[in-house]
C-alpha cells in the first residue's frame, strides 16, 4: 500500500536481507521525481520494518525503525530514523528528513482511515 500515500513505483523484498527501491514521480509540491534503494535489514509482518537508505545530501546513510503496535483506539506507528552525521549539511538532512516523515504520516493516516490516495 505504499504507493497509495509514500511512493509511486516502489518495489520491496521485504524480508530481513532484501532490498527496496522507493520511486518519485511528480511527488508533493516540488514536483519531486526520484529513486531511493537500500538493504531491508528487519522485517518481522506486520509489526516491524527496518532499513536503511541514503540521505538527501547523498553522503552517507541512516537507518528507519518502523513498529506497528496495537492500541485500543486502531495503530500506534512508531518511526525512528537515526545515523544521521554531525555538521551543516547533515543538519539539513534531518530537517529534511523530519518534514518528510511528518507529510508522509499524515498522508498514510488519511490512507489507511478514509481510502485518500495522493
Amino acid at each position: 500500500g505504499l504507493d497509495g500515500w509514500f511512493t509511486n513505483g516502489t518495489s520491496i523484498d521485504a524480508r530481513d536481507g532484501g532490498s527496496l527501491t522507493f520511486r518519485w514521480k511528480n511527488w508533493g509540491p516540488e514536483d519531486f521525481t526520484g529513486e531511493m534503494s537500500g538493504p531491508v535489514l528487519e522485517a518481522r509482518g506486520p509489526e516491524r520494518f527496518v532499513f536503511r537508505w541514503l540521505v538527501d545530501s547523498g553522503g552517507y546513510e541512516t537507518t528507519v525503525e518502523i513498529d506497528f503496535k496495537a492500541s485500543a483506539e486502531g495503530t500506534l506507528v512508531d518511526l525512528v530514523e537515526h545515523g544521521y552525521r554531525d555538521g551543516p549539511d547533515c543538519l539539513q538532512d534531518m530537517l529534511n528528513r523530519s518534514s518528510g516523515w511528518a507529510q508522509a504520516l499524515t498522508l498514510m493516516y488519511f490512507f489507511v482511515e478514509h481510502g485518500v490516495t495522493y
